[in-house]
């Protein structure tokens, strides 16, 4: 009787390493940073730098109550996943970032039914660019929090 409780308890130190195992590779990987901090409310932003990057923050209270404010969120390794700019209380664009293992990136913005996806070098230098029509309240890149229409 001992021998299969023995290689009962091997069977699930074996199973035990494999979680762990797994657990560690998915968390390890570049490409699965996700959102964990945000939102973030801004007076502002640096037009001139890519990927973005929102400048003056405030309370969301004092933000909402601006004509204009933008709003990000930032991924587990502190880089801009998403940045939103409101007009007048209303989700006007929004601009998300995915982030690749060997560097660069892609960047997508979403305006007045129109999307724009351009890819980025480890070196911030843009390598590609493509503009299209989008239906922004269907697509991933949701605007507004709206339900889909």
């Amino acid at each position: 009787m001992s021998w299969r409780r023995d290689r009962r308890n091997r069977d699930i130190v074996r199973l035990f390493r494999r979680l762990i195992f797994s657990a560690l590779i998915l968390f390890a990987s570049d490409s699965c940073a996700a959102v964990v901090s945000g939102p973030y409310f801004y007076r502002s932003w640096n037009l001139y730098v890519v990927p973005v990057q929102p400048t003056d923050p405030v309370p969301r209270a004092t933000a909402e109550k601006l004509p204009k404010y933008y709003e990000a969120f930032f991924d587990t390794q502190g880089r801009i996943v998403k940045f939103v700019r409101h007009t007048n209380g209303r989700a006007e664009s929004e601009t998300t970032y995915e982030y690749r293992a060997g560097g660069g990136f892609q960047e997508r913005i979403c305006w007045d039914g129109n999307l724009t996806v351009t890819e980025y070098d480890r070196n911030g230098k843009e390598t590609s660019s493509h503009q299209g029509k989008a239906d922004c309240h269907t697509d991933r890149h949701k605007i507004d929090g709206g339900s889909p229409q």
